[in-house]
């Protein structure tokens, strides 16, 4: 082994001897001298230069390469080592044990096997460590050593199988100065790019981050992201007939909703945004599966569109919901409206099915009339039946009060008095928008006032006047509402 001499060692009397010293130093170094053969003697070689070919000891098929002696190579120097024959295969062991053992980078044994492949090593101290290897052609070795998956591109098309997480860089051999990257999520997931100057065709799992590079715009990459298996755009799929649970479909994410049977659960994937768009009236139940703004269930009309995002599988969020009129969307509160019944005929009519946990019953009357002189009895029940006996109640009219058709009347009865109260206006009828109107209050001290009446719209209730039936003005007081 010769070392560089130092500056004190060369002077003008001794010029000679300290240029050798360099020189031979100088030939120690990577391509400074010619490559030499160094066979393998009981797992070991010495080195002398900075790059050798190995072959396996007696012509062996195959050999292990424990030890790199250091004796000829000063500490921090770097060492090439290849196959010197490529049917012979040296395999250079991980840290092997005893003095110039070598250390891998991936703790694995590396096969020198093709006379392409070599092994970059720098001596640190008793040892060697590596700091380098090529791989030749043999590229999927050389993938696998990176931990990447992908294959290189012929110029137009490749498909790539990925594990989950797996960075996959793809490159197109018409542009080799920039790769192209994307991300699996998926273990059976295939990449399909196509690269033919303008078009890039990539089909990809739910999730995935598809990086693409078209060879016609060098600087500019292309991102998709999929929402389905079935589609990277906005794809309208076939219409969903209703029904309970509600299918949705995997042939896109825009639906059309038939028919009217009403649903509390819809049976989708885990992780999919999709457009519902309802064609009719039917009822949507809030729950545990089904989550609605408002916490209430909704009746939609034709035309009514909901942005949904299944959270779990069968568990869906409703993120927003674009009615068909153009109105907003106003949280009923949790108030359900049953089915109304005629009663143009019978004895008893029962509402049946009331949830537990009901606060608030409003029984609507709309023209409703006895064929005799008989009085109308509202009873209650529980689970064992409608109860008969029990109650406190009494009911009163009064005649010669004012009427109106202009209006809700109220009988504010002259300039004096001080009208306080309330006006209930309850819907009866959302088929034909008819509203059911009872109000009580006081005018002073000892006059009460009551009332009710009812009234038929054209259309969806959406304002309520104050005013009064002649030229008065208001003097005093003030008015508010609330709506649920």
């Amino acid at each position: 082994m010769t070392n560089f001499p130092s500056t004190s060692e060369v002077s003008n009397a001794n010029a000679s001897s300290p240029f050798e010293s360099i020189l031979a130093a100088t030939r120690q170094l990577v391509g400074a001298n010619v490559t030499s053969e160094l066979t393998i003697s009981s797992g070991s070689v010495t080195p002398g230069t900075g790059m050798h070919i190995v072959d396996t000891e007696s012509d062996a098929a195959t050999d292990d390469l424990a030890n790199i002696l250091t004796t000829n190579l000063p500490d921090g120097s770097l060492l090439i080592l290849s196959a010197a024959d490529t049917a012979r295969t040296v395999v250079v062991k991980h840290n092997a044990g005893g003095g110039g053992q070598v250390s891998m980078v991936d703790a694995v044994d590396f096969p020198l096997d093709d006379s392409e492949k070599a092994l970059v090593l720098r001596r640190s101290g008793a040892g060697w460590t590596e700091v380098g290897r090529f791989y030749g052609g043999d590229t999927a070795a050389f993938r696998t050593f990176l931990g990447v998956s992908a294959p290189f591109f012929d110029g137009t098309e490749a498909q790539v199988a990925a594990a989950t997480g797996d960075l996959v860089a793809i490159k197109d051999v018409s542009d080799s100065d920039n790769p192209k990257f994307a991300t699996v999520q998926s273990i059976t997931d295939l990449v399909t790019v196509l690269f033919d100057g303008a078009e890039a065709t990539v089909t990809a799992a739910t999730g995935d981050l598809v990086a693409v590079k078209d060879v016609s715009d060098s600087n500019n990459p292309k991102f998709a992201t999929a929402q389905s298996v079935a589609a990277l755009d906005n794809v309208k799929g076939t219409d969903i007939a209703s029904a309970s649970p509600l299918i949705i479909g995997t042939d896109g994410n825009y639906f059309d909703v038939t028919g009217t049977t009403e649903f509390s659960i819809m049976t989708v994937a885990a992780n999919r945004l999709f457009i519902l768009h309802f064609d009719g009236a039917l009822t949507v139940t809030h729950g545990a599966s089904i989550s609605i703004p408002g916490a209430a269930n909704i009746t939609t009309a034709a035309g009514d569109e909901w942005l949904c995002f299944s959270t779990a599988a069968d568990t869906v969020r409703v993120l927003n919901i674009t009615k068909a009129d153009g109105m907003a969307v106003v949280s009923s509160g949790g108030i359900t409206l049953g089915t109304e019944q005629a009663t143009t005929s019978g004895t008893a009519f029962d509402f049946t099915g009331i949830p537990a946990g009901t606060k608030r019953i409003t029984i609507t009357f709309e023209g409703v009339s006895l064929s005799g002189t008989d009085d109308i009895l509202v009873q209650l029940g529980d689970a064992g039946g409608i109860e008969t006996s029990g109650y406190v109640s009494t009911s009163w009219e009064t005649s010669s009060n004012p009427s109106s058709t202009s209006g809700f009347i109220w009988n504010a009865s002259a300039a004096t008095t001080i009208n306080s109260g309330h006006m209930v206006l309850t819907l009866s009828n959302s088929a034909n928008f008819t509203w059911i109107s009872s109000h009580t209050g006081k005018l002073d001290t000892t006059t009460g006032v009551m009332g009710g009446g009812n009234k038929s719209l054209s259309a969806e209730l959406t304002q309520v006047r104050i005013t009064r039936t002649g030229s008065d003005t208001f003097d005093a007081g003030a008015v508010n509402i609330l709506y649920e």
